[in-house]
């Protein structure tokens, strides 16, 4: 069931902001997200209303400063390829 309230894990959390599991760990370090709260041995929650309360503030940063979400994904991989050229070992 789909709770307005309740917790999110950390893993729900990188999939709804967008953001990995380190720049969250240093956003908290920093002050600068919602502080994590225990919820058993070795396992911590985010509480929702405190996550999208960090979202709106975020984005009307974004908006105020002139920023839009970036959508696409960037450069497209050359010759459709994921890394570089690759070279023959064979000589001609």
């Amino acid at each position: 069931m789909n709770h307005p309230t309740g917790y999110y894990t950390l893993g729900q959390v990188c999939a709804l902001t967008g953001l990995c599991r380190s720049t969250i760990y240093r956003l908290r370090l920093n002050g600068q997200f919602v502080a994590a709260q225990p919820l058993s041995s070795g396992r911590i929650g985010f509480w929702k209303p405190s996550v999208r309360a960090w979202q709106a503030c975020r984005a009307e940063a974004d908006e105020a400063a002139g920023l839009r979400p970036v959508m696409g994904g960037g450069r497209p991989p050359r010759n459709g390829r994921r890394g570089p050229a690759r070279r023959s070992r064979v000589s001609a």
